[in-house]
């Protein structure tokens, strides 16, 4: 027997950031390996692509007030450590 169930509901940012945390180091790579993978569908010819979210949204993390020191930091490390670059 299967029983599949059908949840509408939306996550907020803090119960994915939740979940994201709660997975070890290959698990996160995989997270964001899957990101781009999905972002990379919207690349498409004559609109904006995923390189621009991934701006604005950098531009969001350095101005908004919602944002903070650590948040930039942890984007900062990360592409750090993916550049090849040593702790």
């Amino acid at each position: 027997m299967k029983l599949t169930i059908e949840i509408d509901r939306k996550f907020t940012p803090r119960e994915i950031a939740a979940a994201f945390c709660d997975l070890d180091d290959e698990g996160q790579a995989q997270f964001f390996i899957e990101c781009a993978s999905i972002a990379s569908e919207w690349n498409i010819p004559g609109r904006l692509g995923a390189d621009w979210q991934w701006y604005v949204v950098g531009r969001h993390l350095a101005t908004c007030e919602c944002s903070n020191d650590d948040a930039r930091d942890m984007v900062r490390e990360i592409a750090r450590a993916a550049s090849g670059a040593e702790p």
